[in-house]
């Protein structure tokens, strides 16, 4: 089995991928970051509205660290992908237990506590006609 994801910068993008067959959305720049420098950042609140409107795994890119990774979870993210928070580090396994830590912190939260978070917007449907976006023919 194949498993495609798309890079998104804005909901529009994240909206489109989706109903183009997306498994997962990669949802950033979330914030600056060393590893691909860029012009702009799409930024946490993005990821929340990918998280509250597409029903699809979302992955969180660009300048998360350790210390910053708590605001990205707290928008509803469950998965990150990073770089220099790792690599760019003394000691890159113990980067990497921390954070991994932390997700697994927020998921066994998440369990515990349940839906917080309910969307105003309905989320999107690859049926043709809901939510006032059109999936392709195939989907």
């Amino acid at each position: 089995q194949k498993i495609v994801g798309v890079s998104t910068h804005d909901i529009e993008q994240a909206k489109r991928a989706w109903l183009n067959g997306a498994d997962y959305i990669g949802v950033g720049p979330i914030f600056r970051s060393s590893t691909k420098p860029r012009s702009f950042v799409a930024g946490v609140e993005f990821a929340h509205q990918v998280v509250a409107e597409i029903p699809v795994p979302a992955i969180a890119i660009a300048g998360i660290t350790a210390a910053n990774v708590d605001e990205v979870l707290g928008a509803g993210i469950r998965a990150i992908a990073v770089t220099a928070a790792v690599l760019d580090t003394d000691d890159p396994r113990a980067a990497a237990v921390e954070l991994k830590r932390k997700l697994c912190e927020m998921d066994q939260a998440s369990l515990q506590v349940g839906q917080t978070r309910l969307s105003a917007e309905p989320k999107l449907s690859r049926r043709r006609g809901q939510a006032g976006m059109s999936a392709p023919a195939n989907g």
